[in-house]
């Protein structure tokens, strides 16, 4: 890493300093920290201003560092990755394999064009986004898809709505509420997600499936099911993420995130399968409904392998994992022929009704 690579990017340290609060507090912190050791014959002063904006450098240009499967690990500093400029209508994803940091296009770049990258969650409404970019990056987005603010989907309800400050009420309490869930315990954390789900649900004649805060929240709420061992309930959400969502929130079949869930939902029912056999008391709730695990399993599974080398790449570790478990499944339910797999695919339409089932009648 070149050291004027470093310099050359933006620090916001003046912003920093008047916003102050707890990034500034951090900034000053690590600053105090580190010039304690630097052993320098420059004044204090100028040390500590040198390293607050150093600090500062680092925090706005890092980039979230996650797993394949984006589960976040810390933060990632790439003076060549931080140029890369936000769009809430970005043509690529960042994507984390380890060590190794790529950018995933969502679509056709020309020659020339500008990479753009979303620094936020894009699928948010107009006015969380700007608020949200402007607190931590101090700056107002002005691109394509915030010129047409309240407009798009992401802000619309539906029907006729007669009270917008009533809905604006719910959904900045079902946003308050989901980040408050993410740092507490996994009880404690559910009956504030369910609040959240509550304060959606008092509106649901206007309030899409797929407009935020919902599927976030739902998202949550899968993650801490699945911490608990509540794999039914777990299924159902993932369900309704795979049906009524995710086509809508990320329309390529390839995005990095609609896949990754798709490989938590194989996963899930996975799961679920091997219960089915050895438990089936823990899932009776599905009993009724008579799936047929195999043609699902098959299925979602080959979804995921057919998109995977271009949301993450061919010898990325989730392509490598994807596809030796196809390999597993295609040789325990073919024993060596291929006739099953041919059966497999007359059943699936069957077995599509019957996951909208599960995922309509088991969760809201």
């Amino acid at each position: 890493m070149e050291w004027s690579s470093v310099l050359a990017l933006v620090s916001h340290i003046e912003d920093f300093r008047h916003q102050g609060g707890d990034r500034w507090e951090e900034i000053c912190l690590m600053s105090k920290g580190a010039e304690m050791y630097s052993g320098t014959g420059l004044s204090r002063e100028s040390v500590l201003e040198l390293f607050c904006r150093t600090f500062a450098q680092v925090l706005i240009n890092s980039l979230t560092l996650v797993t394949p499967v984006f589960e976040p690990l810390g933060i990632s500093f790439d003076p060549l990755a931080a140029m890369a400029n936000h769009s809430c209508d970005p043509n690529a994803v960042v994507v984390f394999d380890g060590p190794n940091l790529s950018f995933r296009p969502l679509r056709d770049i020309a020659h020339g064009e500008e990479i753009t990258i979303s620094y936020i969650d894009c699928t948010n409404p107009c006015a969380k986004r700007q608020g949200e970019l402007r607190d931590r990056y101090f700056f107002t987005c002005a691109c394509s898809k915030c010129q047409n603010g309240r407009a798009l989907r992401e802000d619309n309800f539906l029907g006729d709505v007669l009270d917008f400050a009533e809905l604006g009420a719910a959904e900045n309490k079902a946003f308050t509420l989901l980040e408050n869930a993410r740092s507490l315990e996994l009880k404690l954390a559910e009956k504030v997600l369910q609040q959240a789900v509550q304060a959606m649900l008092d509106h649901q004649a206007v309030w899409p499936r797929d407009r935020q805060p919902w599927p976030s929240v739902r998202q949550q709420l899968t993650i801490n099911l699945l911490s608990r061992g509540v794999w039914v309930s777990a299924l159902a959400h993932m369900l309704k993420t795979y049906f009524y969502v995710d086509p809508i929130l990320f329309p390529q079949p390839f995005h990095p995130v609609r896949v990754v869930h798709n490989w938590t939902l194989v996963r899930i029912v996975l799961l679920v399968s091997s219960l089915s056999a050895s438990d089936p008391g823990v899932i009776g709730q599905l009993d009724k409904f008579e799936l047929d695990y195999g043609t699902i399993i098959w299925a979602l599974l080959i979804e995921v392998e057919g998109n995977v080398d271009v949301s993450h790449g061919s010898e990325s570790t989730l392509a490598l994992t994807v596809r030796q478990k196809v390999e597993e499944v295609k040789v325990d339910m073919t024993r060596g022929g291929t006739r099953t797999l041919a059966i497999l695919k007359d059943r699936l339409d069957k077995e599509w009704v019957k996951m909208r089932a599960v995922s309509e009648a088991l969760v809201d």
